[in-house]
């Protein structure tokens, strides 16, 4: 078996993630600005067993409005699909965590860390996440205990 047929097979090993199985090691990310439902759909007919994603959602977004913002619109045909969150509140981040999954979510993805500017350059917010990430290390209290007590 060459180099390539045995990368192809490992890449067509399913994936578990959780309770969800993907047939597919090959994840499309989730890119702002880029990955709304129409990149999906194509996405979706050249790798038809990868996992998708949403773009990033911040999860106030989500918890203060009726209507769920564009960014998180599902096509019950992208099975399965990740909605990616971001917020340095995990009440928050919870709220919109189960939300996500009631709208059709396979999976969670909590952004932790995004180098892209408009995130960035609000550094009292990524300054207020890494101290409450460390709070959380501290009492020992993983972030999955912390959003789904």
């Amino acid at each position: 078996m060459s180099g390539f047929e045995a990368l192809r097979s490992q890449l067509a090993t399913p994936l578990q993630i959780g309770s969800v199985t993907v047939n597919s090691r090959v994840l499309q990310s989730p890119l702002s600005g880029v990955t709304d439902l129409v990149f999906r759909r194509l996405v979706r007919r050249f790798a038809p067993d990868s996992m998708l994603y949403t773009e990033m959602v911040h999860a106030s977004q989500v918890c203060h409005v009726r209507e769920l913002p564009k960014l998180m619109e599902i096509d019950p045909q992208e099975r399965p699909i990740s909605i990616q969150l971001f917020d340095c509140r995990p009440g928050f981040l919870a709220e919109a965590a189960q939300r996500a999954v009631a709208e059709g979510a396979d999976t969670v993805d909590i952004n932790m860390g995004c180098p892209v500017n408009k995130i960035t350059k609000r550094v009292e917010d990524l300054h207020s996440c890494a101290i409450q990430t460390l709070l959380l290390r501290s009492s020992g209290q993983s972030l999955e205990q912390s959003l789904f007590p």
